[in-house]
């Protein structure tokens, strides 16, 4: 099945694509934006929960997600998304070093036998599980360094 294939598929469906682990990486302060972005509003969901709904709905498993700061808040942000059996919460107790810390964290905690992670930002709400998928695809066809690029 290529991905125009699975284009019109969600969930568990994607899994028939080769699953792969992901990382999203949800740890920071938001200094820039003035405050925790991950929490701001999006509709009636916090940036988080749309950024996470998009991460489970694509084709990677296990899902780790490296919180810090505000954690407590960031996980309550999720509601019911924090209970998905392939999620797997990482508390990165350096995050104020930076991103490097948390995805340094993430890597570390990877499956010995993990051909490759699909990581992503907490804040890139409009993220799509079909454009993860794509980019899963890519990789496991390729075995190569795969990011999207606007066309």
């Amino acid at each position: 099945m290529d991905f125009r294939e699975a284009r019109g598929l969600s969930g568990r469906e994607f899994l028939t694509i080769e699953s792969i682990p992901g990382i999203v990486l949800a740890a920071g302060a938001g200094r820039r934006f003035g405050g925790n972005k991950l929490l701001a509003l999006l509709g009636r969901r916090p940036v988080i929960y749309h950024s996470f709904q998009a991460t489970l709905d694509a084709p990677l498993d296990p899902v780790y997600l490296v919180v810090g700061h505000e954690h407590e808040k960031v996980l309550a942000a999720l509601d019911e998304l924090r209970t998905h059996p392939r999620l797997r919460i990482l508390y990165n107790t350096l995050w104020q070093a930076g991103r490097a810390s948390s995805l340094r964290l993430a890597l570390d905690a990877l499956p010995t036998e993990a051909p490759g992670a699909v990581v992503l930002l907490g804040d890139m709400p409009l993220m799509t599980s079909e454009l993860i998928a794509r980019v899963v695809r890519a990789f496991t066809e390729t075995k190569r360094l795969c990011f999207p690029v606007a066309l």
